[in-house]
């Protein structure tokens, strides 16, 4: 999704989609509280979707995945991070 002020611009990403969601839940697995950087529609899609896909076969109520930096949020986005027992973003 574009962003709204400017919607020649979705923002990059610095690591491939697939790296990341494989390296989220690699770590979720063997017991990290995994922290992602990321800003704007398009990363947070990415991360959120890696966040689901980590909590789905993984129960550690322990470990909290985190997503730092949360801006431009869209209505969708909430969805996810609540079922993923969000509380604060920042």
């Amino acid at each position: 999704m574009p962003y709204s002020d400017n919607p020649e611009e979705m923002g990059f990403m610095r690591v491939e989609e697939q790296l990341l969601h494989d390296v989220v839940i690699q770590y979720f697995r063997e017991g990290w509280q995994v922290n992602v950087h990321a800003i704007g529609y398009c990363a947070h899609n990415v991360v959120l979707g890696a966040f689901e896909d980590a909590l789905r076969n993984v129960n550690v109520p322990s470990l909290r995945l985190r997503l730092e930096y949360v801006q431009m949020l869209t209505p969708e986005d909430v969805i996810p991070i609540s079922r993923s027992g969000g509380t604060s973003f920042g």
